[in-house]
């Protein structure tokens, strides 16, 4: 996924393009997107922070598609970026416990 690409998702709002507006999907109506899109996003931060993450455990994936989203895809940024910071091992794990400690209004 390229950035423009997280950016437009990340925006999360309806965008006015030659007149047609057009409105961005809450993210969590977009749960087919959440493998690419995490993945974008821990690659990002693990190159950011020097990490060494090569995968997205499979239940942390079905975890993050079954979470309401109340927010948009910077919670999501968020969360992921937490996760990556402290972790020393090439596969991400996220879980409830992730979002009640996260201090971002989301709740597990």
């Amino acid at each position: 996924m390229q950035r423009a690409q997280v950016r437009a998702i990340r925006n999360a709002q309806a965008v006015n393009l030659a007149g047609a507006e057009l409105a961005q999907p809450a993210l969590r109506d977009r749960a087919g997107d959440f493998p690419a899109l995490s993945a974008h996003i821990a690659a990002w931060h693990a190159a950011r922070f020097g990490c060494a993450i090569e995968r997205i455990e499979r239940r942390t994936l079905r975890f993050l598609e079954s979470h309401p989203w109340p927010g948009n895809a910077r919670e999501l940024e968020n969360l992921v970026e937490r996760a990556v910071i402290p972790s020393s091992k090439a596969t991400l794990h996220l879980g409830a416990d992730d979002l009640r400690g996260a201090g971002s209004g989301i709740r597990g």
